[in-house]
């Protein structure tokens, strides 16, 4: 089995800035992405979790001092159909 880092799994995080703000997104703690988005729509695509489990915790904090926080529920199952993890 692959790493996580090496699997190719990479969500997207979509939100929308009330103004020019910074976006951080962290997983268990740790900061994994963090960039200035104009206002508007965003859509982040080029996101490389640590992990294949672990939510993604989002704040947007705006230029006016506003901050937004969201959790992004992510989990992975290995399971495939047909393919037991029993020993």
């Amino acid at each position: 089995m692959y790493p996580d880092s090496q699997q190719g799994f990479a969500p997207t995080v979509r939100g929308i800035a009330r103004t020019a703000a910074q976006l951080t997104i962290r997983q268990n703690g740790f900061i994994i992405y963090q960039s200035y988005v104009s206002p508007g729509a965003f859509e982040i695509t080029d996101l490389h979790p640590t992990s294949s489990n672990g939510d993604l915790d989002v704040t947007i904090d705006e230029r006016d001092g506003r901050i937004t926080q969201f959790r992004i529920q992510q989990c992975r199952f290995y399971n495939a159909k047909g393919v037991s993890n029993l020993t």
